[in-house]
């Protein structure tokens, strides 16, 4: 058996290529495993020498740089798994929430001893009763407000995006929001963990989970818009607070304010 890899620095991306037998067969097999700039494995491609695809195995990253969600793809199979991860305040992996495509969900459930050894884990079966990511929502929320500190910043935050203190900041924004709508003030700003999302928040729409803001990505960088966005919107996200000081919408919007379609 025979094994040559290629890495690929500017793509981050890593090639590995095998040589074995087979029944008296000589084939060959392919993985290539893409990175971010963090040096996280963000997918594994798994497939023949001539490229026909076997599996893939893709990763997501919370702010913490903390896997919180995998997706696992397969073709001989069909099979199609998804799961989601839960820490404590030391990092470690407490929950896992896993479906497959045939309706099966599992929680796997983990505890460790004084010297941080996982010493065990239990597996349930859970009832569908409800879409995965609901679950793995809800489940966060149980966990307590926090702080911790990034880059030399102090956050505070509850783990589901925005904190509580922020929230209350929103909501009483709501009224200058009235008075000045063409040109209102954006006071907070949010960002996933690859700096590649934006989330600026102007106010918090009364007896709502709903936020007027604007949400910039690489597909709306070049045409902002207003608009009344979800919670739950905010939270698929994976989105923290960043410090940033209050500035005004208009000049930060491309050819003045507007609005998307509700």
């Amino acid at each position: 058996m025979k094994t040559k890899s290629i890495y690929h620095p500017q793509t981050k991306l890593l090639i590995e290529e095998r040589d074995f037998e087979f029944w008296g067969l000589s084939l060959l097999e392919v993985r290539k495993y893409t990175y971010n700039e963090r040096g996280k494995l963000l997918e594994v491609n798994h497939s023949d020498g001539s490229e026909n695809w076997i599996s893939t195995r893709k990763y997501f990253y919370n702010f913490r740089n903390q896997l919180y969600s995998e997706t696992l793809k397969e073709k001989a199979t069909n099979l199609e798994e998804r799961s989601f991860y839960l820490y404590d305040d030391f990092g470690r992996v407490i929950k896992v929430l896993g479906e497959l495509n045939n309706g099966h969900q599992y929680l796997h459930e983990f505890s460790y001893n004084d010297k941080g050894e996982r010493i065990n884990g239990l597996k349930a079966k859970l009832i569908p009763d409800s879409d995965l990511q609901d679950k793995y929502k809800k489940l966060r929320t149980l966990q307590k407000t926090d702080e911790i500190v990034k880059n030399g910043f102090m956050y505070s935050h509850d783990r589901v995006g925005i904190s509580t203190k922020l929230k209350d900041k929103l909501a009483q924004a709501f009224e200058s929001l009235k008075q000045d709508n063409q040109n209102p003030i954006i006071i907070a700003q949010l960002r996933d963990q690859s700096c590649e999302i934006n989330v600026y928040l102007i106010a918090k729409y009364p007896n709502e989970e709903l936020y007027e803001g604007i949400i910039e990505n690489e597909e709306f960088a070049h045409t902002r818009h207003l608009a009344a966005i979800p919670i739950s919107n905010i939270e698929a996200l994976e989105v923290v607070e960043v410090p940033t000081k209050p500035f005004r919408a208009r000049p930060f919007l491309d050819d003045g304010v507007k609005r998307m379609p509700q």
